[in-house]
């Protein structure tokens, strides 16, 4: 199974249903208590034998809605009651906040308290489905839902819709990259892939060379250390055949050991003489 994240934020004014709507979708106890601050929920999800972990940002005020905030979400839900027009138009005005740091943010429209529609009190006007539709059209929204935590409605099909949004955007932004690689960049590509080859080729080549180049050296090395051992033997044995042949030209005249100094004196005799 492949784990994935999802981050999603639930969008609204204060008092439009949104707590209990996804306290209903986590199988909690609904609170109804009206908490104005940022909230946050995490759940589990299985679709498509992939583990998928939804993060639910929910924010009521206006300056909660940040820059931050936008960029690092995958999706959002913009939540109005359906008797409240004033709830409805600033979903509209979020929307706007929303395209202005990230425009292909992906949208959900939800109006909750959907079981006022059958109400027969007068003091519970409700906005015109049709009114709602067109403004769903206009901003691009991928679905539109109704809900009432007193009609059983299933409100994690909102949020597993939510994450199946997410996949098929995040699935048609990688193939468009895909299909954006211009000639001049695959033209590029396969230079790159060329000039690597050929560098490579070329570093196993030197490689080699000075392998070779290496046991050549090493083969001359030898060679004239085994010239300069047979000089040595040679004059080592030239000089020992010198020997023998003086001590056999010795042997042959029988010459005896002569004193220099008998020598010397016999001729200083004869000098005298004469």
């Amino acid at each position: 199974m492949v784990n994935n994240k999802v981050r999603c934020i639930v969008y609204g004014q204060q008092h439009v249903g949104k707590t209990s709507f996804i306290l209903s979708y986590l199988n909690l106890p609904i609170q109804h208590q009206n908490i104005s601050c940022k909230e946050s929920f995490v759940k589990t999800e299985i679709l498509n034998d992939q583990i998928v972990c939804l993060s639910i940002e929910k924010i009521s005020k206006e300056e909660d809605l940040t820059n931050e905030e936008i960029l690092k979400t995958d999706i959002c839900i913009l939540s109005f009651s359906v008797n409240d027009p004033i709830s409805f138009a600033y979903i509209i005005h979020g929307k706007s906040i929303i395209c202005k740091y990230k425009p292909e943010m992906p949208l959900i429209i939800l109006a909750t308290k959907s079981d006022l529609r059958n109400s027969m009190l007068k003091d519970h006007p409700c906005i015109d489905m049709s009114r709602v539709h067109l403004f769903a059209s206009e901003i691009g929204a991928y679905a539109y839902f109704e809900t009432s935590i007193f009609l059983n409605d299933e409100s994690s099909l909102t949020f597993r819709q939510a994450i199946k949004i997410v996949k098929l955007v995040n699935d048609y932004n990688n193939t468009i990259k895909l299909q954006m690689v211009s000639p001049i960049q695959k033209m590029f590509s396969t230079f790159k892939n060329i000039w690597n080859k050929t560098n490579n080729m070329f570093r196993e080549q030197i490689q080699e060379n000075n392998h070779d180049k290496d046991d050549n050296e090493e083969e001359e090395e030898n060679t004239i250390i085994t010239a300069k051992h047979k000089a040595q033997n040679s004059t080592v044995e030239e000089k020992h055949d010198d020997k023998i042949k003086l001590l056999s030209t010795l042997s042959a005249t029988n010459l005896e050991y002569i004193d220099i100094n008998d020598t010397v004196n016999n001729l200083t005799e004869k000098e005298t003489f004469v």
